[in-house]
């Protein structure tokens, strides 16, 4: 048994490990604490926890409870090195660690994340980076081209005016052409020209407002912001288009009738990590913006391409969410996915 200055400075301490950790009593099952990596991990509130059942916390996890209920009738610590945690419409692949002491008062339950079994993040993934270096050529051959025709077409326009509406036609079907190309430039970002700090949650409305879209007006738009978070810095433009394509992909998915974009925001606390040979530590804290929407599970065999250009399961053009993809990765962002049992949520990520 811990004595009870032993059990506070227990608590401090696995209050700020990174690791999700849960004590429930063994006569009922209540929850006692949870550290601050679980109210994290499954955004939920401490005090919204303590004294309740477990049972209710994991009411879709049946597997968690077996185990759990195993562990007392045992009187035995287990560890699993694969257990799907079902919460919300989340479900998070851990480890988990069920620590049993016959002289502890309570269980103690540590989560760890299987981060690559969780979200289906490509990242740097090979054939997205192929297809990008491969357009880059493309565009470097043809760019030049493109410009001497429409010069040509101008001058031309300025001597032969009688023939002006010939050559404004070429002039409007180059620019469509070059404006199409822009989607794929690769040009390094000059952040003294155009990163800003912004609210996040200004961006998201100026870009659902942008979309204008009829079928935006007949489903649920659920806000779930988070109103005391700071300011990002990014290239503000370049981001509304981001969340412009996302939000259209989703309404692209769903149907009217019962169809929902729930778009939540989150302080994200990442690990502190010391530099060495000087006295700082760098924190690497994020933004993170969520958009789920119910318009079916993305198929499996389609989770390794959605990024990549022209691919479409809806005969679109399928570019929106590769260049969600480029403008994240520009902006030192991240997207990841989850989908399963007709939801899907995109989850952005933006370092502060």
């Amino acid at each position: 048994m811990l004595k009870k200055n032993e059990k506070n400075e227990f608590l401090d301490v696995v209050e700020f490990l990174n690791d999700a950790i849960i004590l429930i009593t063994k006569n009922d099952k209540k929850i006692k604490f949870v550290n601050y990596g679980f109210e994290e991990l499954f955004n939920v509130s401490k005090k919204n926890l303590v004294g309740k059942s477990i049972k209710i916390f994991f009411k879709e996890s049946s597997t968690i409870l077996d185990y759990i209920n195993k562990s007392i009738l045992k009187k035995k610590s287990y560890s699993y090195g694969n257990v799907d945690l079902s919460f919300s419409t989340q479900i998070l692949n851990a480890s988990m660690d069920i620590i049993n002491k016959i002289e502890y008062e309570n269980i103690i339950i540590v989560l760890r994340l299987n981060k690559k079994n969780n979200f289906y993040d490509l990242g740097f993934d090979n054939k997205f980076q192929f297809f990008n270096e491969f357009i880059t050529k493309l565009i470097e051959f043809i760019i030049s081209p493109i410009s001497n025709i429409k010069g040509s077409a101008q001058l031309l326009q300025k001597i032969e005016s009688k023939n002006s509406e010939f050559y404004e036609i070429i002039i409007k079907e180059v620019d469509k052409l070059v404006n199409f190309i822009k989607i794929f430039e690769n040009k390094s970002i000059n952040f003294k020209e155009t990163k800003t700090n912004f609210n996040i949650h200004e961006i998201i409305r100026v870009a659902i407002k942008n979309i204008n879209n009829l079928i935006i007006n007949k489903i649920d738009l659920i806000e779930n912001f988070d109103p005391s978070l700071p300011n990002v810095s990014a290239d503000k433009n370049q981001l509304i288009i981001l969340f412009e394509n996302l939000i259209r992909n989703a309404l692209e998915s769903i149907s009217i009738e019962g169809g929902y974009i729930k778009i939540s925001t989150f302080f994200y606390f990442g690990e502190v990590k010391n530099i060495p040979n000087t006295k700082k530590n760098k924190s690497s804290n994020f933004i993170l913006i969520e958009i789920e929407d119910n318009g079916g599970e993305i198929k499996e065999e389609f989770k390794d391409q959605i990024f990549l250009p022209f691919f479409s399961t809806k005969n679109k053009k399928g570019l929106g969410l590769y260049q969600a993809k480029k403008i994240a990765l520009d902006n030192n962002c991240e997207i990841q996915f989850y989908s399963k049992k007709n939801v899907t949520i995109f989850k952005i990520w933006i370092p502060l």
